[in-house]
């Protein structure tokens, strides 16, 4: 099994934990480390940033100091592998185009690089993801409306953007999810000011798929953050409104309701494009509220200080 969060032991010792079992999670994770695949990558859905924030996932709940020197050791690596350049930071890839967002960009590093700021109060591990959530917003592409959105890759003479995304693994949705963070932690004037600049992009009732990864419901997942953080009610009305066109492709069956999957090809039940994701955001309608922290989608959000604006730990 890879040691990735999203596809790999990381993630399968964060959901044994949540379930209540911390012993075997905590053997998940030993048996993770030092696999030959944990740090060939640098992002959150299945390299060494999703990996960190599993181990200070376990630090927290079973108060192991190891996996928080795991995590310290991440962070070291990622500061080793950065590439920096007026004041912002990526990983680039030799072998295929710089990606941008969440899952694989800069902005997901960015955001565990965040965690391990508030687990350490390591200043260095902050100015870092700062310059990566900094990489990704300078790729933003203004659309013919004025909406703000961001390509998968970083564009280039010979690959130049052909198509802007919304969603959370690549595109605005994702890059709010650690901006809203970000802004939260720090109390940044100009980072709200990015908030509300990308919000019109998420803000949207329709769009080709129901599901979590690149859907609809990756786009109402982070307005309720925004709601969560920020505490506008017209947000939560703004997610309501989301629920309803991904509602508008549920599909009855015998056994009961489930969606349609990656490219609408099948009917799938996996968190990333089907039924489980889907569920995620619709029964966090239920329970989200100003200041709650009820993204379930592997965040660590209770390392993050009650008060909005404070940077220690």
């Amino acid at each position: 099994m890879p040691a990735g969060l999203y596809f790999g032991a990381a993630g399968v010792a964060w959901a044994q934990s949540a379930l209540g079992h911390l012993d075997i999670a905590v053997r998940t994770l030993h048996d993770a480390h030092g696999h030959p695949q944990a740090l060939s990558e640098p992002g959150v859905l299945t390299g060494a940033a999703g990996y960190g924030m599993a181990c200070l996932r376990l630090w927290l709940d079973a108060g192991l100091t190891e996996f928080l020197d795991r995590a310290v050791a991440v962070g070291a690596h990622l500061a080793r592998t950065a590439h920096r350049e007026d004041g912002l930071a990526h990983w680039p890839d030799a072998g295929r185009p710089t990606p941008i967002g969440y899952a694989d960009g800069a902005a997901g590093i960015a955001l565990f690089l965040l965690a391990l700021h508030c687990a350490t109060g390591d200043a260095a591990s902050l100015e870092l993801g700062r310059a990566a959530l900094d990489f990704d917003l300078s790729q933003v592409v203004a659309g013919a409306g004025g909406r703000l959105s961001f390509p998968a890759t970083v564009s280039t003479d010979d690959r130049p953007v052909m198509v802007v995304r919304h969603y959370w693994d690549h595109g605005t949705a994702g890059v709010l999810t650690t901006l809203l963070r970000y802004h939260h932690v720090t109390g940044d004037p100009v980072l709200r000011e990015r908030i509300a600049a990308l919000l019109p992009d998420v803000r949207r009732k329709y769009t080709v798929f129901p599901q979590l990864f690149h859907g609809t419901s990756g786009l109402g997942n982070v307005l309720l953050d925004a709601y969560e953080f920020l505490g506008d009610a017209e947000l939560l009305a703004e997610a309501e409104r989301v629920a309803e066109s991904v509602l508008c492709m549920a599909i009855e069956r015998p056994e009961g309701i489930v969606f349609p999957g990656e490219q609408t090809v099948r009917e799938s039940c996996d968190l990333a494009s089907g039924s489980a994701g889907v569920a995620l955001f619709l029964d966090r309608l239920r329970t989200a509220r100003p200041g709650g922290r009820t993204n379930g989608n592997f965040l660590l959000d209770d390392l993050l200080p009650a008060a909005a604006g404070r940077t220690g730990a």
